[in-house]
């Protein structure tokens, strides 16, 4: 058994496939840091993975991968999938490797990030945005059950 502080941790122990490892077991899935959307589209130029959470907002079918957009509270981003993608509307949970694809207009840079879905993962179960108002309890008391009628009541009439 070995003790790791987290300045001396070396590089493997805090690897994006061993977080994701460790926070796939129950009750450890507030491990796995989740980046907004808008911060993963505003960083760095290099290649950077993150895990990306989101809804999904519409999918365009390419050759052999298909792309769909995911987005947050905070924004949105392509991501491409060589999978069926997720449904329009659904919320997925993936370990993506955001990109940049530089594009220059006139010497002007006007590139975009974009995710490769390296997986696919459960999405933690949403909490409801509005508590569900509990059963009302009958207004009425309840009626008692009719009585029993046997076939030797019913021929003595």
């Amino acid at each position: 058994i070995g003790l790791l502080s987290c300045s001396g941790a070396p590089k493997s122990a805090t690897s994006l496939p061993m977080v994701s490892a460790i926070s796939s077991v129950p009750g450890l899935g507030w491990l796995r840091p989740v980046t907004p959307l808008s911060q993963a589209t505003t960083e760095t130029t290099e290649p950077s993975p993150a895990f990306l959470q989101g809804q999904v907002q519409q999918q365009i079918p390419m050759f052999n991968q298909w792309l769909y957009q995911l987005q947050d509270g905070s924004g949105s981003i392509w991501v491409v999938t060589t999978t069926e993608p997720p449904a329009v509307g659904e919320t997925v949970l993936i370990r993506a490797q955001i990109h940049y694809e530089q594009v220059l207009l006139e010497g002007q840079d006007i590139g975009e990030h974009y995710a490769e879905e390296l997986e696919r993962l459960e999405a933690p179960e949403e909490s409801p945005t509005e508590e569900t108002p509990p059963e009302e309890a009958p207004t009425e008391a309840p009626t008692s059950p009719p009585p029993l009628v046997t076939p030797e009541a019913s021929t003595a009439e």
